[in-house]
């Protein structure tokens, strides 16, 4: 197919020649540059969801920290009494 359209552009001149190697030029490194996009991507939502689990981590040893404050202030204000 490629060879054919090579041939064909070949036949209608040096510009024709040159934009057909400009175009299969563009689109195999478009090609390339989307694979490499989504690879990041990718990455960024595997990462994504790490830093999530890690957030509900620290979001229960929050709520934890909390409970244990609260605990310890009503044991403070109970001997106080």
């Amino acid at each position: 197919m490629e060879t054919q359209v090579f041939e064909m552009a070949a036949n209608q001149g040096l510009t024709a020649v040159l934009f057909v190697l400009l175009l299969w030029h563009t689109l195999k490194t478009s090609g390339q540059r989307e694979e490499r996009l989504q690879a990041i991507i990718n990455n960024n939502q595997t990462m994504m969801q790490e830093m999530v689990a890690k957030l509900d981590a620290i979001e229960c040893i929050k709520d934890d920290v909390d409970e244990i404050k609260t605990s310890l202030s009503t044991v403070a204000a109970t001997r106080l009494t």
